[in-house]
C-alpha cells in the first residue's frame, strides 16, 4: 500500500514539474494531418468539396454544407408553405372576427372545435419551425468554426503553445458537437417529412373520421362560403405588407383554393399563386404546383374594362409587373383581375384581387 502511494505521489510530482506547453500538449495533443483533413472534410467547406444539389436525400454520409442545403430547401419549399397557409387562415379568421362579428360567433358556435384545432396545430407548427431553424442556423456556424481552426493549424503563421492547446481542444469538442447535430438532423428529417404530410392533409383534405365541428378543412370551407357572400371574397384577398404582419420582401402565399369564390373548383388542386411585394413600384406573381415552380405559364392582369397585361413566367415561375401600369389610390392600393393558364394545369382565375404596394 505504501509503495502504491509513493508511486502516485511521484507521478503527481513529475506531472507538476512538466513545462506548461508539454502539459497542455499531453492534455490536448496536436491534431495530426489526417485529423485536420477529416475535420475539414466533414464541414464540406473546402473549395473541392461536393456541394448540395436539389434531389439529394438526407443521409449520414452528407457533409455539414450538404445537410444545411437540404434543410434550407425543406424550409423554402415545404415548411414555408405550411406556415404561410396557417398565417393566411389566421389572418382570415381575424378579419371575420373584427369585421363580421356575427359571422364569427356563428363559426365559434358551430365550429369551435375546428377553431381550437386550427390554433393548436398552428402553435405546434411554429414549434416545428423553430426546431428546423435551429439546425439550419447551428450547423453552418459549428462547421465554420471547425474549418477556421483547421485553417489556423495549417496556416503559415505559427501558433503559440497556448493557442495550439486551446485550438486542439476546441476543434475536437466542436467536431463531436457537429457530428451529433448532423446525426440528429438526419434522424429528425424523417419526422419532418411526416409532419409536412400531416399538415398538408390537415389543411387540404377532409377528415372523414372527425365531425365537421372538429375539422380544420370544414372550418375553412365554411369560412370560404361566408366570405363569398355580399362581394366580401374580393376584399379578403387583399395583399398588404402591414395587414399580414410580414416584411415587404417576404413571400405571401395566397391560397386561392380556400380564400376566393372559385374554391370549390380548386378544392382538389395543389396549384397556388404567390404574390410578392417587391417595393413601392413593383409587385411579382409566381406560380407553383406543390413544390414545383411553373415556368412558361401565361399570367394576365387587368383592371375591369381596361387593357390586359400578359407575361410568361420565367424558370423561377415568376413575373414582375410595375404598379404604375394600373390605377391606384393615395394608399397605393389597386384592384386587379388575375388569370393564369399553363399547359397541363387547370386555369386559375382570381377576380377582384386587391394589391397594396410595399413599404420598401
Amino acid at each position: 500500500m505504501k509503495r502504491l502511494i509513493s508511486i502516485l505521489l511521484a507521478c503527481i510530482f513529475l506531472w507538476l514539474a512538466m513545462p506548461l506547453g508539454a502539459m497542455a500538449e499531453a492534455l490536448n495533443p496536436l491534431p495530426t494531418s489526417q485529423e485536420l483533413s477529416a475535420a475539414v472534410a466533414i464541414t464540406g467547406l473546402s473549395d473541392d468539396a461536393p456541394g448540395y444539389h436539389s434531389g439529394m436525400d438526407p443521409n449520414y454520409s452528407m457533409t455539414a454544407l450538404q445537410l444545411t442545403g437540404w434543410i434550407n430547401d425543406f424550409q423554402k419549399n415545404q415548411l414555408s408553405y405550411i406556415l404561410d397557409s396557417f398565417e393566411n387562415y389566421d389572418v382570415a379568421l381575424y378579419d371575420i372576427k373584427e369585421n363580421h362579428p356575427l359571422d364569427y360567433e356563428t363559426l365559434k358556435k358551430n365550429y369551435g372545435g375546428g377553431i381550437d384545432m386550427l390554433y393548436e396545430e398552428y402553435s405546434m407548427a411554429k414549434e416545428w419551425q423553430d426546431e428546423v431553424n435551429y439546425y439550419a442556423n447551428r450547423l453552418p456556424i459549428i462547421a465554420g468554426e471547425i474549418y477556421n481552426i483547421a485553417e489556423a493549424f495549417q496556416g503559415e503563421e505559427a501558433l503559440s503553445e497556448r493557442d495550439q492547446a486551446i485550438y486542439a481542444y476546441e476543434m475536437r469538442a466542436k467536431w463531436e458537437e457537429l457530428k451529433q447535430l448532423m446525426e440528429e438532423a438526419v434522424d429528425r428529417a424523417t419526422d419532418w417529412d411526416r409532419l409536412y404530410t400531416h399538415y398538408d392533409r390537415l389543411l387540404n383534405v377532409p377528415d372523414l373520421e372527425a365531425s365537421h365541428e372538429e375539422s380544420v378543412y370544414w372550418l375553412m370551407d365554411t369560412m370560404d362560403s361566408m366570405r363569398s357572400q355580399d362581394g366580401r371574397a374580393a376584399r379578403t384577398l387583399t395583399v398588404s405588407a402591414s395587414a399580414v404582419r410580414v416584411a415587404p420582401d417576404q413571400t405571401l402565399m395566397t391560397r386561392l383554393a380556400r380564400l376566393s369564390p372559385i374554391s370549390s373548383a380548386l378544392a382538389d388542386s395543389d396549384q397556388k399563386m404567390i404574390v410578392k411585394i417587391l417595393d413601392d413600384k413593383n409587385f411579382g406573381i409566381a406560380l407553383v404546383s406543390g413544390s414545383t415552380k411553373v415556368s412558361g405559364a401565361t399570367v394576365t392582369i387587368y383592371e375591369t374594362g381596361k387593357e390586359e397585361h400578359s407575361q410568361e413566367t420565367d424558370d423561377s415561375g415568376a413575373v414582375t409587373f410595375p404598379i404604375r401600369d394600373f390605377q391606384n389610390d393615395v394608399e397605393g392600393e389597386t384592384m386587379l383581375n388575375i388569370k393564369v393558364s399553363a399547359n397541363g394545369y387547370r386555369k386559375l382565375e382570381a377576380p377582384g384581387v386587391w394589391l397594396k404596394k410595399g413599404e420598401g
